[in-house]
């Protein structure tokens, strides 16, 4: 408490709100019998929500990847790709270190996910690309053998992207379309 006397302006300071909740404050003078109040109200800071990094790209094997989620509230969050995975809670509240896991990505080709974040009227996004896996090409059988009389042979082909064949002898035939 301090004392002062007589006429004058009487000025204070108020430090920023940094929670979402408005708040108040009383100032009291007195002086013999007499009391008076002056009461501020402070509002609440707006809604702040930040992702750091917005994005990340990823091989085809997939693996553990984790963003910063800067916030003053309570933030929920979604993705849109089963290959994702998460144990983060649906909803979370503040500062966190969000963690989410890719799966192996069997295809040749690139593909991408986002985790949308919201509160309030604030969407935020994260995007992930995630590299194709390389071409696989392989046979059950690298050569065979078979007796003067010819006759029929079988192989596997296994295979993640399409491929071509051809021979190099006019006495092989095939039924096979020569893309497959």
């Amino acid at each position: 408490a301090t004392t002062q006397s007589g006429n004058q302006a009487f000025s204070y300071s108020v430090a920023a709100n940094p929670s979402t909740e408005a708040r108040s404050a009383t100032i009291t003078l007195t002086t013999g019998d007499i009391t008076r109040s002056h009461t501020l109200t402070q509002e609440g800071a707006a809604d702040a929500l930040a992702l750091s990094p917005v994005s990340r790209s990823i091989g085809a094997g997939g693996g553990n990847i984790t963003f910063n989620v800067s916030s003053n509230t309570t933030w929920n969050w979604n993705d849109d790709a089963a290959w994702l995975t998460s144990n983060e809670a649906t909803t979370q509240s503040g500062n966190q270190a969000f963690s989410y896991s890719v799966a192996a990505n069997p295809s040749t080709e690139a593909r991408s996910a986002t985790i949308t974040l919201t509160t309030g009227d604030i969407t935020r996004t994260h995007t992930l690309t995630q590299e194709g896996a390389a071409d696989a090409l392989a046979l059950s059988a690298l050569s065979r053998s078979i007796g003067a009389g010819g006759g029929n042979i079988t192989f596997n082909v296994s295979s993640n992207t399409s491929w071509n064949w051809n021979d190099d002898a006019a006495w092989l035939t095939s039924n096979e379309a020569t893309t497959q």
